[in-house]
Order: C-alpha cells, then structure tokens, then sequence
C-alpha cells in the first residue's frame, strides 16, 4: 500500500481532539487528548473508542517507543496505533465534492453496528442503510441517487453520471425532509464490503420523471 496509495498501513478514525491550545500550534503539550476509534474496541459493540495523550501517540516504524506495548495480534496491534514521526497524514472529511453548491444535507443510519470482519472469514452483511434529505422546501422536486466510490463526478454534473442503482429516486417534498430506505433505489442494500455515496439535488418541476408516490 505505501508503494501504491502512500506512506500509511493503516486507516484509524479520530472522533476528537481536546486540548487548552489553539489548534493552529504545532506543537503538542501534555494535556492534548486524541479520542480515536478501532474495529476491536475493548469495550466491545458499544466502541466508544480510546482516549490517550497525542504525545503518546508518535513512535517510528520500528514500534520500539510508544508502541513497544502493541502485541501482534491483528485486534490488539490496531487497537493500539502510533503516528510515525517521520511521516504521517491526516484528513478532515467534510461530505461529498459539491463545487456548485447544490447539494441538500443528507444523512444515513444503519441497524448493523457490529462489521463482519471479513478478513477473519465473515461473512459481508446488509447495511440497510436509512437516507434522510434535509432542508427541503415544502413543494419543491427533488432525485435522490446512489453512486460507487469511483462514480462520484468532481465536476458537479450529478445527473448525467452512470451509477450504481438501475433507477434513481424523485419525489416532491411535502415536509422539509424525507427519509428513505435504500433499497427503493432498486438495487438492493449496500453490502458491508462495499462503498456506496448518497446524494439529494432539486430538480425542476417540469422533470417528466414520475415521483416515488405516483409511480
């Protein structure tokens, strides 16, 4: 993976970041916290992650500092991670690449909180995944789309990018916002080994497409 997609082996999570400093510094003091997470949190299916001082955090390669606790089991070794210090990347998601500005804030839910780990031979589950549009505008039209991690279109052009599901969804909104099971995409559910964006845009009135509730 360093070859092909950069310096890292592997991809934690990070919920929060406490400290009494500004957050442009630098420099990292004593009282700075990291709340990260791990697919084998000791607390087991609740996962509220781990708090531990980010100075705690930075080791090298060789794990023989910080980390030199880290056992090599898969589920103890990645519940125990360091920054290297030589090298090390961070990203601040912020949602989907919307350069014309016309996407609705969308969120999804699911029922399955517990991932198969399907290196340790699970089996993929369904996510059923719940995609609820906010700020609608009572009366407005809407299409609801799903798209593969490599379909999302950097130019803003929703519309016209091939996707995953066979249909997309529109509807008229009769309250400011809607929820919807994946599964009226057409397509089925999302699978836990899989990747799917969701994605709500208006459209206009005159859209011949029929909506949800008349087809």
């Amino acid at each position: 993976m360093r070859g092909l997609l950069g310096h890292y082996d592997h991809i934690v999570p990070v919920w929060a970041i406490y400290s009494n400093h500004d957050l442009r510094d630098p420099a990292i003091y004593e009282d700075d916290y990291i709340v990260h997470a791990s697919n084998y949190g000791e607390d087991g299916n609740d996962n509220f992650g781990y708090v531990r001082p980010l100075n705690k955090m930075v080791d090298t390669l060789g794990m023989t500092g910080n980390c030199k606790h880290a056992q090599k089991d898969v589920e103890k070794s990645e519940a125990f991670p360091c920054f290297d210090q030589t090298k090390d990347y961070g990203v601040a998601v912020k949602g989907l690449r919307d350069p014309n500005g016309v996407l609705m804030k969308t969120n999804i839910v699911s029922p399955v909180l517990a991932e198969p780990n399907i290196r340790t031979g699970a089996t993929a589950v369904p996510m059923e995944f719940l995609i609820t549009a906010r700020g609608l505008t009572i009366g407005n039209k809407y299409e609801l789309k799903k798209f593969e991690y490599n379909e999302w279109p950097h130019d803003g052009d929703f519309a016209h990018v091939a996707t995953k599901a066979e249909y997309t969804v529109t509807f008229v909104a009769s309250l400011p916002e809607r929820t919807f099971h994946e599964n009226i995409m057409g397509n089925g559910p999302s699978m836990s080994d899989g990747s799917a964006y969701f994605a709500v845009w208006e459209i206009s009135l005159h859209d011949p497409r029929p909506t949800i509730d008349e087809e």
